[in-house]
This record gives C-alpha cells, structure tokens and sequence, in this order.
C-alpha cells in the first residue's frame, strides 16, 4: 500500500468522522507495524487534530481501507 494511498484514507476517514459516522472495532489481538518517522509524525499530528489516539487513527484508517478494497 503506498503512503498516498494510507493518507487518501485517511482524508476519507476524517471527512466521515466530521460528518457523524462513527466506526467500531472489537477487541482483538496486538498487532504491529513498522512506519518511518514522518507517517508517525503525520499521524500523531492529525491525532492531535481529531483529539484521539494514534492507534484510533491507524485503526479506523486500516478499517476503512479494507471497507474500500473489499466493496
């Protein structure tokens, strides 16, 4: 997946937060990625913005890319 694609995501996933949806996830297992200090940096910045978590952000970003490619 390439970082324009992640961030397209992300862009989708804030306009849908802004306008009322709201995304669920079950618990489940830790999991782990490797992500250079930029995206980290993005993200956490864009946490910032939307006042949640990183993992919130990653999470609901992973969740809709799949809802996106599985359509």
């Amino acid at each position: 997946m390439s970082i324009s694609v992640l961030m397209d995501s992300i862009v989708f996933f804030s306009a849908s937060v802004l306008k009322g949806n709201t995304f669920s996830c079950s618990r489940g297992v830790a999991t782990s990625i490797k992500i250079d200090d930029d995206m980290k940096s993005r993200i956490q910045h864009l946490a910032g913005l939307r006042q949640r978590s990183s993992h919130w952000i990653m999470r609901e970003v992973i969740t809709q890319y799949l809802v996106l490619e599985e359509a």
